[in-house]
């Protein structure tokens, strides 16, 4: 089961302010996916500045994209 599934959420106390953040998430997911997809490697480790996502938050985000990029059959990235 993904974290995604399973309820995963990053911490939201405040409605509006959590959709400010998670703005932050979709747009950081999305730069880690295109990067796995392009580079063929997982972003695991890169350094993305994002004010408002902490360390730990790249961290699983870049866990997520490695995952949905390599499990698609289709886009050629095959785990190492």
């Amino acid at each position: 089961m993904t974290r995604l599934a399973a309820g995963y959420r990053f911490g939201a106390k405040n409605a509006a302010k959590d959709n400010a953040n998670t703005a932050k998430h979709i747009v950081d997911s999305s730069n880690y996916c295109n990067f796995a997809a392009i580079y063929r490697r997982t972003p695991e480790g890169m350094k993305l500045t994002e004010p408002g996502v902490d360390d730990a938050q790249h961290a699983i985000l870049q866990r997520i994209a490695w995952e949905t990029v390599s499990n698609y059959r289709y886009s050629g990235v095959e785990k190492k």
